[in-house]
């Protein structure tokens, strides 16, 4: 039996000495061998294509596909989700707002949200928020020629007097100059996931229908960023188009979005002030000829 038990430890002490020797000649070989050189991954992709957007990486702009659905009149909103909010919106789009929430930040832009119910707090701000401040442009297409024409240019504060529901004249009640030209006050708010009773997360923006809105709307991903007074309380309060560049409703257009120089963040924070500057620049080749 002693001796049956002497015979076990052997063979298992020869199979460990077996295995450690293994072990140390696999390490020495590991030791031994010099790793490759990875190849360093280049790419040459320049824009990201997404259903109704395109992200163009080098000149960091978003291009969203969009139409007219309104010619004249009072915007509460800028664009919406088609059966939404055509009557009272600039544009409509079928492409969904989280997408340009990630096309947005994936170009550097970093959303800034609202403070609840302390607007004017939120207001104050928005010109400081440089990551948050957005140029809009919209691309009009006549046969082969593209035009980029600056998207405060469609807007203009409302200065109809009218008439209220008893026939009464109303006064204009904005008491700011309503010849004032809209400043470049878009912000980057983003939107917001709401949980249903199911416990599934929608993005809001596509509950309320509203991507950019100018009255305030916590759901939508774009917010104006200046106070304007509720246009259905004062024909003279808000915003409405302008018709200076005559669109036509079912107009297809494509938006660009790009972040706001600090030039003309500064410029935003001077008429925030109630200063009086020169209105925004219509095209791209406009630009090229001041700046020459």
């Amino acid at each position: 039996m002693q001796q049956t038990t002497r015979l076990s430890i052997k063979k298992i002490l020869m199979v460990f000495t077996v295995i450690i020797s293994l072990a140390a000649l696999y390490a020495k070989e590991s030791v031994e061998v010099k790793p490759q050189k990875k190849a360093k991954i280049k790419t040459e992709q320049s824009e990201i294509k997404l259903k109704g957007l395109v992200i163009k990486l080098k000149e960091k702009e978003v291009h969203m596909d969009a139409q007219i659905c309104l010619e004249d009149g009072l915007l509460e909103f800028l664009m919406c989700l088609p059966n939404t909010f055509e009557h009272e919106s600039l544009f409509v789009t079928k492409t969904k707002p989280e997408l340009l929430h990630t096309a947005l930040l994936l170009i550097g832009m970093e959303p800034y949200r609202g403070f609840g119910g302390l607007a004017s707090l939120w207001l104050d701000k928005t010109g400081k928020k440089a990551k948050a401040s957005l140029n809009i442009e919209v691309e009009l297409t006549d046969g082969t020629e593209k035009t980029r024409v600056k998207l405060v240019e469609f807007l203009t504060y409302r200065q109809d007097d009218g008439y209220d529901a008893m026939g009464m004249q109303k006064k204009i009640e904005n008491d700011e100059d309503p010849d004032r030209p809209v400043t470049d006050s878009w912000v980057f708010t983003g939107s917001f996931f709401h949980e249903t009773k199911e416990k599934k997360k929608i993005y809001a923006a596509n509950i309320g229908g509203v991507v950019m809105a100018i009255m305030p709307q916590s759901a939508a991903v774009i917010q104006f960023g200046e106070e304007s007074l509720n246009p259905y309380q004062g024909d003279g309060n808000g915003l409405e188009i302008s018709g200076e560049h005559g669109i036509t409703a079912g107009t297809n257009v494509t938006i660009i979005f790009s972040k706001l120089k600090s030039e003309e963040n500064e410029t935003m924070a001077v008429e925030k002030k109630g200063l009086k500057t020169d209105k925004g620049i219509s095209t791209k080749k406009t630009v090229e000829k001041k700046k020459k």
